[in-house]
């Protein structure tokens, strides 16, 4: 009998620990359209330098296409191909938008950090994809 309390008293802070480690994955906010558009906005106002002018504007493209992904997201679950073939015609667009919008420079660093969140992005996937590849493996 002690020695099961002993045991039971040995075990006790592994299962205190177990309780109180954070989650790996942080939680994503779920926003909505006009509030993912509106910190985008934000966000490329203070990167890009936009007058009042293009902020309105670009605030307007950004609250459009904002829509148009929250009609795709509630859509039923089309083709992955056909999904995708629409989400780059949509992302097509909305670029040909803003280059009216923004002046070359801008546009020029616009494109640049969309070349850069992409290769973060392709980054974090690689990793992931190894990090699973290797736990599987266990």
């Amino acid at each position: 009998m002690k020695k099961i309390i002993v045991m039971l008293l040995a075990l006790a802070p592994m299962f205190l620990l177990a309780q109180t480690t954070q989650p790996t994955q942080k939680a994503r906010p779920n926003l909505s359209a006009e509030e993912r558009a509106q910190k985008r906005t934000e966000k490329m106002t203070a990167d890009l330098g936009l007058n009042a002018e293009q902020q309105a504007q670009v605030a307007a493209i950004n609250r459009k296409y904002a829509d148009i992904v929250d009609e795709m997201r509630t859509q039923e679950k089309a083709d992955k191909d056909v999904r995708r073939a629409e989400a780059q015609k949509r992302i097509a667009e909305r670029d040909a938008e803003l280059k009216a919008v923004l002046t070359p420079e801008q546009y020029t660093k616009h494109q640049e950090m969309k070349a850069a969140n992409q290769e973060k992005r392709d980054t974090k996937k690689e990793q992931w994809k190894a990090k699973r590849k290797a736990s599987r493996k266990q």
